[in-house]
């Protein structure tokens, strides 16, 4: 699928390309850039209360703010007349979801699995993004890509937990005093130092969390030659997960894994939902 995305991307690129003929900043019609972006994730911070961050401290965790998100996008672009273009950006963003807020063992004398209430280190994800782009300028006596610039886009976005050695640490508004494990008892620390420690790595790094993404922006590019150019500007997104990926806790724990599945779904879906809006700033290059 992303494949294919991609190839009808370059082949609206290559037709485009035919049709502008009397357009472009001195004769260029085609254009290449490349754009950091930044973000204060205010929205996600709002509801600190209802996911809480957690920063690692130690061998143990401290509560944390979400502070700065960012990344970087490249794009190419070829103007079809004087205040249209058509483009195509691909980019990485990294940003931070909230870890799992209990994880699971199985207990062999219950046969089930039995949940701990902890609080984890956040995660850190990072979120890919395809997404073919529309720059249009109201100002008739505009040459794009010079000038004010709006833009619209619909993407796909692809993001995963990026490996690292997270810690965590028993809640401790936990409830348990001990906790019975294979016919012994144990205290929290000690079932989060031993026990749980069997299960080995608690994350799959490979599942991808997919979606899609509907952009609006405006971009100014002012001219610092007659090839190259400064562009900043503010980006406002909609990040939507996959209707099949959209999870709750109505679903039977029948494994370890999908126990923490579930969680991570969920805290993804919701940091990228709440990632609305972003700052950037990079060079436009015309040829």
């Amino acid at each position: 699928m992303k494949q294919s995305f991609i190839l009808l991307c370059v082949t609206l690129l290559s037709v485009t390309s035919v049709w502008s003929q009397k357009a472009g900043f001195y004769g260029k019609k085609a254009f290449i850039e490349f754009s950091g972006t930044g973000a204060a994730p205010l929205i996600n911070n709002w509801y600190n209360g209802d996911f809480n961050y957690f920063e690692k401290s130690g061998s143990g965790v401290v509560y944390a703010k979400d502070r700065f998100n960012g990344g970087f996008q490249g794009g190419v672009g070829i103007v079809l007349k004087q205040d249209v273009a058509f483009g195509f950006t691909t980019g990485l963003f990294y940003s931070n979801a909230p870890g799992p807020q209990t994880l699971y063992y199985y207990d062999p004398i219950d046969d089930e699995f039995n949940g701990v209430n902890v609080k984890h280190e956040n995660l850190k994800i990072r979120s890919l993004t395809f997404m073919p782009t529309l720059h249009f300028t109201f100002d008739k006596s505009a040459i794009l890509p010079a000038g004010l610039t709006h833009e619209i886009g619909f993407g796909f976005v692809r993001t995963k937990v990026i490996e690292s050695d997270y810690a965590f640490q028993g809640a401790h508004d936990n409830y348990y005093n001990n906790l019975n494990y294979n016919g012994n008892s144990y205290d929290l620390n000690e079932f989060m130092d031993s026990v749980y420690a069997e299960s080995g790595e608690h994350f799959d790094y490979n599942q991808s969390y997919n979606g899609y993404t509907f952009m609006y922006g405006f971009k100014m590019r002012t001219p610092i030659g007659k090839q190259l150019m400064i562009n900043y500007g503010i980006r406002y997104t909609l990040n939507l997960a996959s209707k099949k990926q959209v999870f709750d806790f109505s679903n039977t724990i029948d494994s370890y894994e999908t126990a923490l599945t579930y969680q991570i779904v969920d805290n993804v879906r919701i940091t990228r939902l709440r990632s609305i809006c972003s700052l950037q700033v990079g060079l436009t290059y015309l040829f």
